[in-house]
């Protein structure tokens, strides 16, 4: 039997995120509060683990700093604990 393949995310630079995945610039989060439906639009790019903000370092533009798992923007330490953490099955030799 193979050893499980363990959970890998895409890097992305900030502008690579951007343009990817909020074509608007923007994120959005829907709210829903006594029947009325809230759209909220933010400009940060937040992990969606820990919350904190993600940001390019100005001395290196090209690192990539958001990692895309399973709809998930992370950021580099909550990405390295998942690809750690987070065995997806592999191939299963009979």
């Amino acid at each position: 039997m193979q050893q499980p393949t363990k959970a890998r995310a895409d890097g992305y630079t900030v502008a690579e995120f951007m343009a990817a995945f909020r074509p608007d610039g923007q994120g959005h989060i829907v709210v829903e509060s006594d029947g009325e439906v809230t759209d909220i639009a933010f400009d940060e790019v937040l992990c969606d683990l820990c919350n904190r903000q993600i940001s390019q370092p100005e001395e290196d533009p090209f690192r990539k700093v958001v990692f895309v798992l399973d709809d998930f923007a992370l950021c580099e330490q909550c990405k390295e604990r998942v690809e750690e953490e987070t065995p997806l099955p592999g191939p299963q030799e009979e």
